[in-house]
């Protein structure tokens, strides 16, 4: 499949992950909901001893009325972060890395999983076994830039089920 062709797929899969908040279907939206760009939750799954790559998971509630896209995520901590989704094949599932950048339409959220768009982080540059926190920063394509403390996770924790204003669960 050409490039062109294939990074069009990619960024149409991608925009179906997304949840669409209430009000667009007709209800209303909650009270705490905020009008701007916001990282709700971020977590990094600790590495096992020797291993150079992991993965992490980010909630971004997108309160504009305009669409923005990710476009990259930046750390101190590691040399390489990408922004990955995972394809279904007729024959297994496959990591895919995410050409251009990803889609958050306004009023939505980008809440990403293992089944489903997600960073991967490599090379890292100190003793990431000892860290507790990781500080990223994320750069939209405006050239807009947020910076995020993401929270450690083991590799046997189950994941938050996140949902915009609902908290963790």
């Amino acid at each position: 499949m050409r490039k062109p062709m294939r990074s069009a797929l990619c960024m149409i899969a991608a925009s179906l992950l997304f949840f669409m908040v209430p009000s667009i279907a007709g209800t209303s939206i909650s009270l705490n909901a905020s009008n701007d760009l916001v990282v709700e939750h971020a977590v990094i799954v600790q590495p096992t001893i020797g291993v150079q790559e992991t993965t992490g998971f980010l909630t971004i509630w997108n309160g504009t009325r305009e669409p923005v896209r990710l476009a990259s995520v930046e750390s101190d901590a590691f040399g390489k972060i990408s922004i990955r989704r995972t394809e279904m094949t007729k024959v297994q599932d496959m990591p895919d890395p995410v050409y251009g950048k990803v889609p958050i339409p306004g009023r939505a959220e980008l809440l990403m999983r293992p089944d489903g768009v997600y960073l991967t982080l490599g090379e890292p540059k100190r003793n990431v076994e000892t860290l507790t926190d990781i500080d990223m920063v994320l750069v939209f394509d405006s050239g807009r830039r947020i910076a995020v403390s993401a929270t450690w996770i083991r590799t046997d924790t189950q994941m938050s089920d996140h949902h915009h204003g609902d908290g963790d669960e």
